[in-house]
């Protein structure tokens, strides 16, 4: 949430085991995150979607690899 970093990490239930820890921005980024899980892509995998709550930058994760699989940034006019 706000003012926390963006390490993420996601568990296996009911054991609670990790089976993804990533981060999800810059490691000395401290604007805080967002997390949903979702299928972005239709392919039956779910991916895990982590929003900057500081910024309009999100961010898609493969839910397996935990590779970065999207990114979406919106820029804003001056």
């Amino acid at each position: 949430g706000p003012g926390g970093g963006p390490h993420v990490k996601a568990y296996k239930t009911p054991s609670l085991q990790v089976v993804q820890s990533f981060f999800a921005f810059d490691k000395d980024f401290g604007g805080g995150v967002s997390i949903a899980v979702g299928d972005v892509f239709g392919d039956g995998r779910p991916e895990i979607i982590v929003g900057a709550t500081s910024g309009s930058q999100v961010r898609a994760f493969d839910g397996v690899t935990g590779k970065p699989a999207a990114e979406i940034v919106e820029r804003v006019a001056e």
